[in-house]
């Protein structure tokens, strides 16, 4: 049972039951602008929210966000560049609202999980151009094949094109600093045996911008060892 109290305009929900959890307002409602598109390019998007304090926890994998899915760091607008499925649903004081999903489809006429905006750009800029890559093939020998080139944005004709994480101690913290690309997303992933990785709390989706990013582990001290690494979500 619950006990319905008005204060502030706003609606208070206690849960008799379990007097400790208490909601207040409305549920967060997102939104994704548009909700379809397909292109032969990248396809450009939005994200927003009826409850900006709350927290949106997101996948672009097609499988339904929960409380355990990574967090966007910010609203705003994104990119997808391949085809991708955002299910996003937000969270706020004890309360959740629906899932919003959207779909974009970019164009990948064979298949091979490169997208052809993507092959085009790069193939023509070999001295033999060609408009399809393998995504097998570690064309420029950096021991990185086109697909992980794609995923990381990096250029697949460049072998020093490389996203190396840098590491700086002090004062018993640690931060970890690379340098990003735009239309990636980040997130940091720490372990103690190089076994088993968690998350930095929640993970948190940054969006890359072109320049260095980090984050800073406060209670580095604390361990003997520990081992970090950065992830690339690719949309």
């Amino acid at each position: 049972g619950g006990l319905l109290v008005p204060a502030d305009n706003n609606l208070i929900i206690v849960d008799t039951t379990n007097p400790g959890v208490t909601a207040y307002g409305s549920p967060p409602v997102i939104t994704l602008s548009p909700s379809t598109a397909s292109s032969a390019n990248v396809i450009p998007w939005k994200i927003g929210t009826t409850v900006p304090e709350g927290l949106i926890h997101v996948t672009l994998d097609g499988s339904t966000p929960t409380a355990q899915s990574p967090t966007f760091a910010n609203l705003g607008a994104f990119s997808s560049l391949r085809t991708t499925t955002v299910k996003a649903v937000g969270i706020h004081a004890g309360l959740t609202g629906p899932v919003t999903t959207a779909t974009f489809t970019v164009g990948d006429s064979n298949s091979n999980q490169l997208p052809d905006w993507w092959e085009q750009q790069y193939g023509s800029q070999r001295a033999n151009p060609v408009s399809v890559l393998d995504p097998t093939a570690d064309d420029d020998g950096d021991l990185r094949n086109n697909l992980a080139e794609f995923l990381a944005g990096t250029n697949p004709n460049q072998s020093d094109a490389v996203v190396t994480p840098l590491q700086a101690n002090s004062g018993g913290s640690i931060t970890i600093s690379w340098t990003s690309e735009q239309g990636r997303f980040y997130s940091v992933q720490t372990s103690l045996d190089l076994k088993t990785w968690d998350p930095v709390s929640v993970a948190t989706l940054q969006p890359g911008s072109g320049a260095v990013m980090s984050w800073q582990d406060t209670a580095a001290g604390s361990q003997t060892k520990k081992f970090y690494r950065v992830v690339i979500v690719t949309p």
